[in-house]
């Protein structure tokens, strides 16, 4: 019955219901579509049973300088290397099992049709660990990975299934060519699994034993415990808890690490052997696999602005449902005359509000689609497959949270002061216009502030994303004609491309590409532009610095042909460009930007002198600086340019396994876009090459996190400021059609329009004083907080708090204008008339 009556209500008031609906459902909508983004790109748990018990093997370091993998060769504290598995693998422990894995870059071929892509080498008990099923065939199980008895099989992912094989359910028994090599594809992985590295989607899982065909380049030996290059991960068996496991498992670990590895170190001090014994292994957290991102500080903001964003609302919607309950003060006091409790009043009330809820979480469930596919539609296609723009259900689960969190927000308060009603209204005639209580008044102006002041922030917020990315945008890059330029990669080495003949292939790629018509130069390198990667050299500069001090770092970009700088539009500031007599065994060159000069202080000797450099893939030999170059971005586009290094690449070289070709077009690149895959298969059908893209996309790529914070904060912060507005324009015509009496009086006692018009003004003034002093305390607090992760923001505080509180100053005005205007006109015998 409360029920149906809540629904009377709202046909009662159709105006009302569809206004609360409407923001409840832009603010929870808004809300559940950024919380699901957030969700599915750094907190979703591994589609696999029970990810809970799932738990990764880690062995961090005491404190800074002790001896880990890296005294073996590895990289981090997640390496383990194949002997060590084995050793844990085999003992008792509080795990069903232990799983081993390890990434690596592959090229498929199927029937023809060759495609690069990525790959992960895995332990017999891997599918077994994490519980997964088959969509079709079977998984690779143990008697795969038994050594000396190597089984050629491979399981693809489902998506690979779908999108390459035509999703064949007769696929099993199929050769599948992985880097040159003929595997049977035994199974297809369940739909959504693919890897237990979120950021890593592969299309091919094959045996860890199968290593040293799949990953020839790959010169470790698997018995060696000096390699570490497999993760590890378990699953806790049941009724274990992470303490017990923890223990036995390094009740296994301690003797091997005391009695086997110890004895292989060499050349470390006692210190570094007592560091190196005290390390244990500690299990984390391995729900969401390996390498899940963590939520960001700008995600945390960005949240919280949608948070904001819906306090606002119901703010907006406590203020309408506190004047709705002043009006119905007299309906109130008659349910209460004829024995209506309280708690049924409340209940009612709470029914109502309810309902209104309920309707608004329904409605927000199209409207977070409609803000999850704006999301998506600013993401990178390199980054989309990581966020599907659909209600999961952890997204309907936070939605209903979320509804029932604005039921309390903004029902409990208007309901507890509209069921406390005075039984005088009822002596008295119960006019429809009875005094609305000077405590719920009170409220609903106390409310108005808040709104202000929440909406500062938000526009607070949304400048500051945008004065960020305002000064990333103004940084020059260095380089230009960046539209023109068209880049991928290569890497024969996966297919066996091996010394003369991995040389070869270059050579004839770079022909190749130069003959097509448009073409005006060509160029390659060994690391990437504009994805954020960079190799670190040190750097020592003889008679720069003292003896024994320690040498500062520099970015290194290896394997740059000659004409790279011409290509991407790097000037040459003195000396010279590379040639072809620099990449012979002999060349011993090395070309460096000008904050490489003044970093080293080196000035206008730099030209003919030397250097030594170390690092992978640098000979630790003296190096003749034969070129100076512009400073540009290519590796990271905020921040300083840091000193940078070129070398040629020398006859044979494999430390690189890619080469990342640069093209320039006479015009528009789409066209030599679509031509790199047919000129590749044209020299190796067997060797695709990386997805071709144009340079100035990516470049743009590199913003697409600033862009999409500032989109979503300032549409969010606009939202906000126009449901202040119109909050505030609801509040002021309510309140002033309850004083219609008062000022008609005041009007016929001989008040001037423009002093009740300047009443009305300065009490919204005094209400957007509080409001806006609140919210400048906030922003002020973000604003700081936010300097230490976004980028550029010095001196950028004043001009965004100024142009924020001239929006919401006008916003304010623009909301109270009209009802202060109608209240200074009111007619004095309409307002007698109400008595």
């Amino acid at each position: 019955m409360t029920i149906k009556s809540a629904f009377r209500q709202l046909r009662l008031r159709p105006a009302l219901a569809s206004v609360v609906i409407l923001m409840l459902g832009v603010g929870i909508g808004a809300t559940t579509a950024l919380f699901s983004a957030i969700y599915q790109t750094m907190m979703q748990p591994l589609d696999v049973p029970d990810a809970d018990r799932l738990v990764n093997l880690t062995v961090p370091a005491q404190e800074a300088g002790t001896v880990g993998p890296e005294a073996f060769g590895g990289t981090s504290g997640e390496l383990f290397s194949r002997p060590m598995f084995r050793d844990l693998e085999a003992g008792r422990s509080a795990f069903t099992a232990i799983a081993a894995f390890a990434n690596f870059f592959v090229h498929l071929r199927h029937d023809g049709q060759a495609t690069g892509g990525r790959g992960v080498l895995v332990s017999g008990r891997y599918f077994d660990v994490l519980g997964v099923q088959p969509a079709v065939g079977r998984l690779l199980g143990p008697a795969d990975a038994e050594r000396g008895a190597e089984a050629r099989v491979a399981v693809v992912s489902h998506d690979y299934w779908q999108s390459r094989l035509g999703a064949d359910p007769n696929v099993v028994g199929d050769t599948l060519m992985v880097n040159g090599e003929a595997l049977t594809i035994v199974g297809v992985a369940p739909p959504g699994f693919t890897s237990t590295m979120p950021a890593w989607r592969a299309q091919v899982f094959v045996p860890v034993t199968l290593r040293p065909i799949v990953q020839a380049n790959e010169s470790r030996d698997d018995d060696d415990r000096s390699a570490h290059w497999l993760m590890l991960f378990a699953r806790l068996a049941p009724g274990a808890d992470v303490r017990r496991a923890e223990e036995e498992i390094n009740r296994l670990y301690l003797p091997i690490l005391t009695e086997v590895e110890a004895p292989l170190l060499r050349g470390l001090d006692a210190g570094e052997r007592e560091r190196f014994l005290e390390r244990r292994i500690v299990l984390e957290p391995g729900e969401r696999g390996h390498g899940a991102p963590e939520i960001g500080p700008p995600a945390v903001m960005l949240l919280g602005t949608t948070v904001v964003v819906l306090v606002i609302v119901c703010v907006n919607v406590a203020n309408l449902l506190l004047a709705r309950g002043a009006a119905r003060s007299a309906e109130m006091a008659i349910r209460a005359s004829i024995g209506a409790s309280r708690g049924r009043l409340l209940g009612q009330m709470l029914a109502e509000s309810a309902v209104l809820a309920a309707l608004g979480g329904v409605l927000s469930l199209p409207v977070a689609v409609l803000t999850m596919r704006a999301i998506h539609a600013g993401i990178p296609d390199s980054l989309a497959d990581r966020f599907t723009p659909v209600l999961g259900s952890t997204t309907l689960g936070f939605a209903l949270a979320a509804t029932m969190a604005t039921v309390m927000l903004f029902g409990v308060v208007p309901a507890l002061r509209t069921s406390r009603v005075d039984l005088g209204l009822v002596i008295k005639g119960h006019r429809v216009l009875g005094s609305s209580g000077q405590g719920r008044g009170r409220l609903r102006g106390g409310l108005v502030p808040l709104q202000i002041g929440l909406s500062l922030l938000l526009l607070a917020i949304a400048g500051l994303f945008a004065q960020s990315l305002a000064s990333v945008s103004r940084l020059g890059l260095g380089m230009s004609g960046l539209e023109s330029i068209v880049s991928f990669g290569l890497s024969p080495q996966l297919n066996g491309y091996r010394g003369a003949r991995l040389d070869s292939m270059f050579e004839r790629v770079t022909e190749r590409l130069a003959e097509e018509p448009g073409v005006v130069s060509v160029a390659h390198t060994g690391i990437p532009l504009m994805q954020n990667t960079a190799l670190v050299a040190r750097i020592d500069v003889p008679g720069e610095r003292e003896s024994g001090a320690r040498p500062p770092v520099a970015q290194a970009n290896l394997l740059v042909s000659p004409g790279f700088f011409e290509t991407l539009g790097i000037p040459l500031l003195s000396g010279r460009d590379f040639t072809e007599a620099d990449e012979t065994d002999e060349g011993r060159v090395v070309i460096v930007n000008q904050a490489f000069v003044d970093a080293f202080g080196i000035g206008s000797d730099a030209i003919g002198s030397y250097i030594r450099v170390t690092g992978v893939g640098l000979p630790d030999e003296p190096l003749e600086i034969v070129g100076v170059v512009g400073d540009a971005r290519y590796s990271y586009v905020k921040g300083e340019v840091p000193p940078q290094l070129f070398t040629p690449r020398p006859p044979g070289e494999e430390t690189l396994g890619t080469l990342f070709f640069y093209i320039r077009a006479a015009g528009e690149p789409s066209a030599l876009i679509g031509a790199i895959p047919r000129i590749m298969a044209g020299i190796d059908p067997d060797l695709p090459p990386g997805p071709p893209a144009a340079l100035a996309d990516e470049a743009w790529d590199n913003y697409f996190a600033d862009r999409l914070l500032v989109s979503m904060s300032a549409s969010f912060a606009g939202l906000a400021t126009l449901l202040t507005g119109i909050g505030l324009y609801g509040v002021l015509t309510f309140m002033l059609t309850r004083r219609t009496r008062e000022l008609g009086l005041r009007l016929a006692l001989g008040a001037e329009s423009g002093r009740l018009q300047r009443m009305v003004l300065k009490q919204v003034g005094v209400s957007a004083l509080i409001g806006g002093s609140i919210g400048l305390v906030l922003a002020i607090a973000v604003a700081r907080l936010a300097s230490t992760f976004l980028f550029g923001l010095e001196g950028s505080l004043l001009p965004v708090v100024l142009t924020s509180v001239v929006v919401v100053s006008a916003v304010v005005l623009a909301a109270s204008y009209l009802p202060a205007r109608r209240a200074s006109r009111v007619a004095p015998m309409e307002a007698l008339r109400l008595e």
